[in-house]
């Protein structure tokens, strides 16, 4: 038993003494546009509010030291956030942030789906927030490789 201890002990070791791989990494912010269908309330974020969103988008992910971000149409293999975003009233003047994102592999022969999450918060940064934890639940599977090739 000792044994099995201390052979994955030094594995785990193994594994976090090696150098992190980069993340590339594009983000894009767009408004759901134009204006939606007769039944749906969304209005489209103003060009100061799709502004904010992006330069939060882009500051979360640039913080980590192992990411780095990259252009839309990189030709590298890169993760490819995609974010279409709208506002909701909710009375008084104030608003519902809905963003649809969408995380996939873009790559140069086939882009591969990862994952779509549907977030909606009471301010931009809330909503920005989430995008960046729903990317953290994948961030150990590209770590770690698992994503066929």
């Amino acid at each position: 038993m000792k044994h099995a201890i201390l052979a994955v002990f030094l594995s785990v070791c193994s594994v976090a003494q090696q150098p992190t791989k980069t993340i590339l990494i594009s983000v894009h912010a767009e408004n759901e546009g134009p204006e939606g269908l007769w039944v749906q309330s969304g209005k489209d974020l103003s060009a100061p509010e799709l502004a904010k969103l992006q330069e939060l988008l882009d500051s979360s992910f640039s913080t980590d030291k192992d990411v780095r971000l990259v252009e839309m149409q990189d030709k590298r293999d890169h993760v490819e956030i995609v974010v279409s975003v709208t506002k909701v009233p909710r009375g008084e003047g104030r608003w519902y942030y809905a963003a649809s994102s969408v995380i996939g592999l873009a790559r140069p022969k086939a882009d591969e789906f990862i994952s779509h999450n549907v977030i909606v918060g009471q301010d931009i940064p809330t909503v920005a927030k989430a995008i960046g934890f729903s990317f953290a639940s994948i961030r150990l599977r590209l770590a770690l490789e698992l994503f066929p090739r």
